[in-house]
């Protein structure tokens, strides 16, 4: 249970780099929405893996070989989780529209939504010993 909590700990500051480079694409550089999220997630994702790497899972696989390994599996894990993210906000933009609130509240019930499954690929396979 600790380990979920630290893991959803490193998961909000994962969603603060998620959110705010996905505003910083859309509304400063009007790049298109799903393009931001792409490059959102990408950022995001990283974050999170340097977060579970030390913090959530306290990993001590740390020469270059096992780090890009597990960077590689962590993005792995990131993508397919990404799937629901990715419908969930899709689904509440689509129907709510773009103004900012719903932006937010999609991105927040996105990462929801991704969450238990990436939670669970970082547990099994990711850091698994």
């Amino acid at each position: 249970m600790i380990k979920l909590i630290k893991f959803a700990c490193v998961g909000g500051v994962g969603f603060v780099v998620d959110s705010t480079v996905f505003m910083l694409c859309f509304h400063l550089f009007d790049a298109p929405i799903a393009e931001s999220r792409v490059i959102a997630f990408f950022f995001a994702a990283t974050t999170t893996w340097l977060g579970n790497h030390w913090f959530t899972f306290g990993s001590t696989h740390n020469t270059a070989f096992t780090l890009l390994k597990e960077w590689k599996k962590s993005m792995l894990s990131a993508c397919i989780s990404a799937i629901p993210n990715f419908i969930i906000f899709m689904s509440v933009v689509s129907v709510l529209g773009k103004e900012t609130v719903f932006l937010y509240s999609g991105l927040l019930l996105g990462v929801i939504g991704g969450m238990l499954s990436n939670y669970w690929f970082n547990l099994k396979w990711v850091f698994n010993k």
